[in-house]
């Protein structure tokens, strides 16, 4: 386990981490600032209450905007919550409510509410033929909290600048 990274995170409590050259699936290489004192489940009851009072001008807006609504509120309550997320639960050393470590491999995973993002180099995506409900669902998603938190998988990320120091990614070694 990457002992100096579990030491920095317990000493900062303002903590904001720099992910420098990331990487994604699809070859996009960006550098970002993400937020990692920020608890999810907060996030889900405010975009609820956003959704709750949401006015919408069409009938696909309106079905959009319920299926977004069923599916956060779906997502707090434990007894609907899938076999996979429990099963995830187990697979993972958390560090912290942002800080997972994987106990198979040492797969180290960040979540976070993004902050800033520079794209360096753009990547390959696929063009997407959404349907209408999916393409209002995905305009009613940008205006949501949710939709900013993150997951970050740092196997391939060689450093991390975090509060002014520098941690070294030791899977890559």
């Amino acid at each position: 386990m990457n002992k100096v990274l579990l030491n920095v995170f317990d000493e900062n409590r303002n903590r904001f981490i720099a992910l420098n050259n990331y990487e994604n699936s699809h070859g996009e290489v960006s550098n970002y600032t993400i937020q990692l004192n920020t608890n999810y489940v907060n996030k889900v009851h405010k975009d609820i209450a956003k959704l709750e009072v949401l006015k919408c001008e069409s009938e696909i807006a309106e079905k959009a905007r319920i299926s977004l609504l069923n599916s956060l509120q779906k997502n707090l309550n434990p007894e609907t919550a899938s076999a996979q997320s429990k099963a995830q639960k187990n697979a993972y050393y958390h560090v912290d409510k942002n800080v997972k470590i994987n106990k198979t491999n040492g797969d180290i995973y960040i979540n976070g509410m993004l902050i800033q993002k520079t794209v360096l180099i753009n990547g390959v995506y696929p063009e997407v033929n959404s349907r209408p409900l999916t393409i209002e669902k995905n305009k009613i998603k940008k205006e949501l909290l949710t939709s900013k938190y993150r997951q970050f998988f740092l196997r391939g990320i060689p450093e991390l600048h975090m509060n002014g120091k520098v941690i070294k990614n030791r899977w890559l070694q």
